[in-house]
């Protein structure tokens, strides 16, 4: 034993000392438990030997239960499976006809937007040209009135009289722009 051992031994029995260690305090009594004001010792295997049967009983059931079903049902299994296939291709065929008249639906909605557009259009050229063959006709009307030929150049088309036209054409051009802006 060496110097370090003495010492640590020497430091433990201080400490055991200073904590108040009687080691035969803590000790069993090494009498039989059928002592006169003891209680006999109770066995802990009993409960653990009735819960491990337990745990048997339980095992064996379930491994039953499950040889049963794998081995009564291989037909039931295929034809879940084969539900659950049509089941899903049900689903599927349902979402891809639902999708095809989303579609279907928003087009025909757009062509429906389109061809308004287009009648609305054609509404506005079709008054667009009916006003300017309105005002092309109140023009003519106006110029019938404004231009009268001179009594001598009613029927010939002599250079004085085409003269003459050009210049009522061109004062009823200034006038009619002036009144009709």
């Amino acid at each position: 034993m060496g110097v370090q051992d003495r010492e640590w031994y020497w430091k433990e029995r201080l400490r055991k000392e200073q904590l108040h260690y009687n080691p035969k305090v803590f000790r069993r009594p090494e009498t039989s438990d059928t002592a006169l004001g003891s209680e006999p010792r109770r066995s802990i295997v009993g409960p653990l030997v009735v819960m491990a049967c337990v745990v048997v009983a339980a095992l064996t059931f379930m491994a039953d239960r499950h040889r049963e079903n794998a081995m009564t049902s291989p037909q039931s299994q295929a034809a879940k499976r084969a539900r659950e296939t049509q089941q899903v291709d049900a689903e599927a065929t349902s979402e891809s006809a639902r999708r095809q008249q989303e579609r279907l639906s928003a087009f025909q909605q757009q062509e429906a937007r389109r061809l308004q557009e287009i009648a609305a259009q054609r509404e506005r050229e079709s008054s667009a040209s009916a006003m300017a063959a309105q005002a092309e006709e109140r023009r003519q009307t106006a110029w019938a009135k404004f231009y009268r030929p001179s009594p001598k150049c009613e029927g010939s088309g002599t250079v004085e009289c085409a003269n003459e036209f050009i210049r009522a054409r061109r004062k009823f051009e200034a006038q009619y722009s002036t009144n009709n802006r």
